[in-house]
């Protein structure tokens, strides 16, 4: 079990180093690199969500403090709760989306598949680990 904890950990580090990594060039242009952080501290999966978001925040202020960002490039981030409401977390989506982020976790199944389409065409990638469409997985299918 902890093999493969310990895995998808590092395969989780490896695709949001690869998305900064490829965000880097575009953001030089703003000196910031922004990442939303869609969380829910709220609603029934609260107990869940909190140290997610807790760890997830301290992650990307730990990469500022002692890394200067990314190639030298700060990451922003503003948080954005929705209690794990599909509704308000589409409502993140769409108010955040402005900003230009690098990436979205939607951390929700629900979410998830409402961006299915959207996210693609706002050329913003949709990092749904270990929940979502089966057949995301096949980078043909999604690119």
């Amino acid at each position: 079990m902890n093999r493969m904890i310990r895995t998808r950990a590092a395969a989780l580090a490896l695709a949001v180093a690869g998305a900064l990594g490829a965000a880097t060039e575009v953001a030089a242009q703003s000196k910031e690199i922004f990442i939303p952080v869609i969380v829910y501290r709220t609603g029934a999966y609260a107990p869940n969500g909190i140290p997610w978001a807790d760890g997830y925040v301290d992650y990307l202020k730990l990469v500022n403090e002692r890394d200067g960002g990314v190639n030298g490039i700060k990451l922003a981030m503003e948080e954005c709760e929705f209690g794990y409401a599909t509704d308000r977390g589409v409502e993140c989506y769409e108010r955040l989306k402005s900003k230009k982020p690098v990436l979205i976790n939607p951390l929700s199944t629900g979410v998830t598949f409402a961006l299915t389409d959207k996210a693609p065409a706002d050329k913003i990638p949709v990092f749904s680990t270990g929940y979502g469409r089966a057949d995301s997985a096949d980078g043909s299918v999604f690119a």
